[in-house]
């Protein structure tokens, strides 16, 4: 018995890849979401976070009725490093929302994914936490 399941392991495992294709646009592109190496933003993380950190701007009004939130965002990393299909996958707030957006747009072009030596089109999820620190405690009495 051990042996079968073995045989079938052995069978299967052609059948699974290091990739997983999520969809095809229009163009009929493969866009992945796992990939041999996934795509970097210029400089790592560590950049990209420095990067978020400069440019997002906590919007007023959200700011003024003390909203927070942490929004994931969904976007496609093309073969050429520029971003596109952005879109958010769960809200926080309408303001929120358009913010993380707005700074995923503005991000630089980012080293391509590739998969079996060649570059491919991936997708990726960014979570982007609005949190407003500082804020003013109240005094207990």
């Amino acid at each position: 018995m051990k042996v079968y399941y073995l045989i079938l392991a052995v069978m299967i495992s052609p059948l699974v890849g290091m990739s997983q294709v999520v969809e095809a646009t229009e163009s009929k592109e493969e866009v992945y979401t796992i990939v041999e190496r996934m795509p970097e933003f210029p400089g790592g993380n560590k950049a990209m976070f420095e990067f978020l950190g400069n440019n997002i701007e906590y919007p007023p009004k959200a700011k003024a009725k003390n909203i927070q939130g942490k929004v994931y965002v969904n976007f496609t990393i093309s073969k050429d490093g520029t971003i596109r299909d952005v879109k958010v996958l769960r809200k926080a707030h309408k303001l929120l929302d358009a913010e993380a957006v707005r700074v995923i747009k503005i991000m630089p072009d980012w080293i391509p994914g590739m998969q079996r030596g060649e570059m491919v089109s991936v997708s990726y999820n960014l979570p982007i936490n609005f949190s407003l620190t500082g804020r003013k405690k109240k005094n207990k009495k």
